[in-house]
C-alpha cells in the first residue's frame, strides 16, 4: 500500500510539474490510501465522541438551538466571539500527533501538503483521517453559526481543516487575508511562545477589501492554548511577528458551497 500510496505522489507531482489539474480521482485515492498506511500515534483521536469540547462550547450550540444567545460567548469585537473550545492537555495530544504525521511522511520521503498558499508550515488535516471528526463538528457548531451570523452564512455544507504553525526562521507572521469560508474557527494549540497576535480590520465586500479601516474596527487578539476565535471569513484580518517560541493553530473554514458560488458571481 505504501508503494501504491508513492507512486500517487508521484502522479501528483508530474501533473503540478507540467501545468496539468490532477485529476480529482487521483486526489481521492491518494487520500484513502494514506488513510490507510498512516499509523496514528492516538488512534482516538480520529473520533468525534473522543473530543472533550468544553462546556462553554456545548452550552453555546444548545442554547442556540432554542435561538438563544450564551453567556459562555465572549462578543471581543463586532463579530468576532472568544470562548475556550478544547482542553489543553488535548491540544497538547493533536500537536503530538501533528508531529508524528510529519515525522512519517519525512521518514517515507512523502511531500506534505500544505494548508494554503499563505502557510509554508503546518498540514491539512482532512487529508491523513481528520475528515469524520471535522464532518461531524460542522453539523454540529452550525447551529450556532446561523444565531451568530443570519442569512449571510447560509447552509455550510462542506469545510476545509488544517493546522498552521509560526516560530523563527520560518513562517513568522501572516499578511491581511480574507479567509475563502463563511465562517472560521481558529483555535490556539500553543504551546510556548511571545508575539504573533492575530489583528482584524473590519468586514467589507470583495469589491471594497481595501479599504480603510475605521478605528472601532481594529481589533488585536492574544492567543491562549485551549481557547479560540469564531468570525466570518470575509473579516478582514492578518497575525503580527512572532517574537519566541512556537505557535501552532487548529483553523477550520466552514463552507456553503451556495454561498461561495453567489460570491463568485
Amino acid at each position: 500500500a505504501l508503494q501504491i500510496l508513492k507512486l500517487l505522489y508521484d502522479i501528483t507531482s508530474s501533473c503540478c510539474l507540467h501545468g496539468n489539474n490532477v485529476p480529482s480521482i487521483i486526489h481521492i485515492l491518494k487520500q484513502r490510501v494514506l488513510i490507510h498506511v498512516y499509523p496514528p500515534l492516538h488512534k482516538h483521536l480520529f473520533s468525534f465522541k473522543n473530543w472533550p469540547w468544553s462546556e462553554e462550547l456545548i452550552s453555546a450550540v444548545e442554547k442556540a438551538k432554542l435561538e438563544k444567545l450564551s453567556n459562555s460567548l465572549k462578543e471581543v469585537s463586532r463579530g468576532i466571539f472568544m470562548l475556550e473550545i478544547l482542553p489543553v492537555e488535548f491540544c497538547i495530544q493533536l500537536l503530538e500527533e501533528i508531529a508524528n504525521y510529519e515525522s512519517w511522511c519525512q521518514g517515507n520521503q512523502l511531500s506534505i501538503h500544505r494548508p494554503n498558499s499563505m502557510n509554508s508550515y503546518g498540514a491539512i488535516l482532512d487529508e491523513f483521517g481528520f475528515n469524520p471528526v471535522l464532518q461531524e463538528l460542522t453539523k454540529f457548531v452550525t447551529p450556532l453559526f446561523k444565531l451568530l451570523y443570519g442569512e449571510e452564512m447560509g447552509d455550510v455544507d462542506s469545510h476545509h481543516g488544517f493546522v498552521v504553525a509560526y516560530e523563527l526562521g520560518k513562517d513568522v507572521n501572516l499578511g491581511f487575508h480574507v479567509d475563502d469560508a463563511q465562517v472560521t474557527m481558529n483555535l490556539c494549540l500553543g504551546s510556548e511562545f511571545t508575539g504573533g497576535n492575530l489583528w482584524f480590520s473590519g468586514v467589507r465586500c470583495p469589491i471594497h477589501i481595501n479599504t480603510s479601516n475605521t478605528e472601532d474596527e481594529y481589533y488585536t487578539y492574544s492567543h491562549m492554548p485551549g481557547t479560540g476565535l469564531i468570525h466570518m471569513g470575509k473579516h478582514r484580518h492578518g497575525a503580527k511577528d512572532i517574537t519566541a517560541g512556537k505557535r501552532s493553530n487548529l483553523i477550520v473554514w466552514f463552507r456553503s458551497e451556495k454561498e461561495r458560488k453567489k460570491e463568485i458571481h
